[in-house]
């Protein structure tokens, strides 16, 4: 997977167009996918809090949200806290369009979210992202407000997101975390460029979901991984990380997603280490499937409602167990 001069020239010019592009579409405001009712409100509760990078002189930013009802110091019963880690790629500069979804499990699961940006590939490959999110969850540890419950803390993520809440959990002492929820998280770099991943059933007439072809993984890997020696490494590929390493895991993820075969490994290992492992998966649904729901389509509406529904029960059931 390594990339001669020119191919790392070409990742580099083609994601600062990608993110130039995303730069003024974001000035548009939050985002909707239509999760929650149009009047819901989905600002954060806190913004303009940074984190400060452990290895070099990064900011990572974070935005806080509450369930509704609730603010920082009201004197209220103690939340727990779940850490969202957004998609991207790895290397699109996105944050913070997962507003949405971050006010949607604040107000389902009725807990503080975290949503967090981490360093994008190509200009900091791996392990960049991997080490934002841990000085994140670091972060959160060690400067809880008085009305966050550590306890009863969670981490999750979609696509490159949950690759990176996979990662960061397999590594931290068992107990930290209850549980790590995810949608089609990226869990075995060379599988997701692999013949194998090439012939995962085609999302069919009807479906919905990213194809996420080829070109596109080979791009967004290719960028991630410039300076990677070890691809077994499972800061990177989360499903060489030990079975028992592991909190709780879920996945929802679609049958025609090309990442499917590594999720499917990863399953393997969690079941045969005992782990508490669930999954949903959706048939005729490709990668990123939920974010691209037509309004009015009332079969793919319910499967998405139901998607969601399951994610916020699997985390409030770890925060009992």
């Amino acid at each position: 997977m390594a990339l001669s001069l020119y191919g790392r020239l070409r990742v580099y010019v083609y994601f600062a167009i990608m993110n130039v592009l995303i730069r003024l579409w974001k000035r548009k405001g939050f985002p909707r996918r239509g999760i929650l009712p149009p009047d819901a409100k989905i600002d954060p509760t806190i913004t303009g809090l940074n984190v400060q990078s452990s290895v070099s002189r990064r900011k990572i930013a974070i935005n806080v949200f509450y369930p509704p009802g609730r603010m920082p110091g009201d004197g209220g019963e103690k939340l727990p806290v779940h850490l969202n880690v957004h998609g991207s790629g790895f290397c699109l500069d996105v944050f913070p369009t997962e507003a949405e979804f971050s006010a949607y499990i604040a107000l389902n699961a009725h807990c503080v979210v975290i949503d967090t940006d981490y360093a994008k590939a190509p200009h900091n490959p791996h392990p960049a992202a991997y080490h934002d999110v841990s000085d994140v969850v670091q972060y959160i540890r060690e400067h809880p407000l008085g009305d966050w419950d550590l306890s009863r803390f969670t981490i999750g993520g979609t696509s490159s997101g949950g690759a990176l809440a996979l990662a960061v959990a397999a590594q931290l002492p068992k107990g930290v975390l209850k549980s790590v929820t995810t949608f089609y998280p990226l869990v075995d770099l060379v599988a997701a460029t692999s013949e194998e991943s090439i012939r995962v059933r085609k999302i069919p007439e009807g479906g919905i979901g990213h194809p996420l072809d080829l070109w596109e993984r080979s791009r967004m890997m290719g960028g991630y991984s410039l300076n990677v020696l070890d691809f077994e490494d499972p800061r990177l590929s989360p499903v060489h990380a030990p079975g028992e390493a592991f909190p709780p895991v879920t996945i929802i993820t679609g049958d025609c997603d090309p990442l499917f075969p590594g999720m499917q490994a990863l399953a393997k290992k969690l079941r045969a280490a005992g782990n508490d492992y669930e999954e949903m998966i959706v048939v005729d649904a490709g990668h990123g499937w939920e974010r691209m729901v037509t309004p009015g389509d009332t079969r793919w509406e319910k499967l998405r409602d139901e998607a969601l529904s399951y994610f916020v029960s699997r985390i409030r059931k770890s925060w009992s167990a």
